[in-house]
């Protein structure tokens, strides 16, 4: 079974994907507080609150995608 904190992270990649598609790799990385605190606050009722393994994620989601759009994946 997959949690519901699994399916949040996996759509916050995609739309971390959309924006450094469309907006480029620097306006995802301006959108890193949003996402940290999305899954930190209240907008996901805390979901984890965690902050620094939720920081950590970001940054590593963020870091693939920025890879992959370099690549044209």
């Amino acid at each position: 079974m997959v949690s519901l904190y699994a399916l949040e992270r996996a759509a916050f990649v995609e739309s971390m994907r959309v924006v450094a598609t469309e907006q480029g790799i620097t306006a995802l990385r301006r959108k890193r507080n949003f996402y940290v605190e999305q899954l930190t606050g209240r907008a996901y009722w805390w979901a984890w609150p965690w902050r620094q393994s939720v920081e950590r994620w970001v940054d590593g989601a963020m870091h693939k995608i920025a890879e992959d759009v370099s690549h044209g994946l």
